[in-house]
């Protein structure tokens, strides 16, 4: 293979690992982003206050997981075109009406989840 197919293959593979990561795909959140934000957030608890710290530590890793999915997707399918500034604004934009829909009780918190998963 030569080294426009492997290019191709690597940016592909980006945006595979891109859209398993951002909301575009819509079962994601149970079975990858929530674990993974867990599992980034977790050895952080012990510099997190009882109350509701882990859950605002769980929303950031979760807002991070949202926006690393986006910037890879638009990094595999246009890695000449990315535009870091604009690729980050459509990131938050989303992850921001994400955490109004949870607050609103549309969609569950991330404290609704993981008492949801340690039950």
């Amino acid at each position: 293979m030569h080294k426009k197919g492997l290019q191709y293959a690597w940016r592909s593979f980006l945006f595979g690992v891109g859209y398993i990561l951002s909301p575009v795909s819509f079962w994601n959140d149970a079975l990858i982003n929530f674990p993974l934000a867990y599992a980034m957030a977790y050895p952080f608890t012990g510099f997190v206050s009882e109350g509701g710290g882990f859950a605002m530590l769980l929303g950031i890793m979760y807002m991070i997981t949202n926006i690393v999915g986006f910037l890879l997707m638009q990094y595999g399918f246009a890695p000449q075109k990315t535009n870091l500034r604009s690729a980050m604004i459509w990131s938050i934009l989303y992850t921001a009406i994400v955490i109004i829909l949870s607050y609103k009780g549309i969609i569950p918190s991330p404290q609704e989840i993981i008492n949801w998963i340690n039950a």
